[in-house]
């Protein structure tokens, strides 16, 4: 009797232990659902002020800079905001083109950099960062003729840069 007693209580005890450690992994399911919605919308907030916040701005040369530095921490969503004004504000800054395509690269964006990266090589054709970066996002797309053509016309911009 005493042992069967016991034993009541061991499973009784085991049962509600479980059951609260059960419990607490669905709560902490639902509270982990909720905050991931929640800051999921306040991101979507945040870009939409940035946005609205990049819009006033007037100076490529400063838009390129922040969207460098937002591209280096790893924020490539807002990078791509400000590179893309910088370059709506002066389509013909190199610099603006070679960055938006690199941001686009990292993006895996990588029809949209072709095209800014050749619009970079089309507004300075002399600049091996283009080629360099046109060379990757050729690779990227299978282009191995193209990355070619582009790699040896790095090599030959670095040489005569050096």
């Amino acid at each position: 009797m005493l042992l069967q007693n016991r034993l009541i209580k061991f499973f009784t005890l085991v049962t509600v232990l479980l059951v609260g450690y059960l419990g607490s992994i669905v709560i902490s399911g639902v509270a982990y659902e909720h905050w991931t919605k929640k800051i999921s919308e306040e991101t979507i907030e945040l870009q939409n002020n940035y946005t609205q916040e990049v819009l006033t701005k007037t100076d490529p040369y400063r838009l390129v800079k922040l969207g460098v530095r937002q591209a280096n921490f790893g924020e490539t969503a807002l990078a791509l905001i400000s590179l893309q004004r910088a370059v709506e504000i002066d389509p013909n800054y190199r610099d603006g083109w070679v960055y938006l395509g690199y941001v686009q690269i990292k993006s895996n964006r990588l029809g949209a950099a072709l095209e800014s990266l050749q619009k970079a090589a089309e507004l300075d054709p002399i600049n091996p960062l283009t080629y360099q970066l046109l060379n990757e996002a050729y690779k990227k797309t299978g282009n191995q003729e193209m990355a070619r053509q582009a790699e040896e016309k790095y090599q030959m911009l670095s040489k005569i840069s050096n």
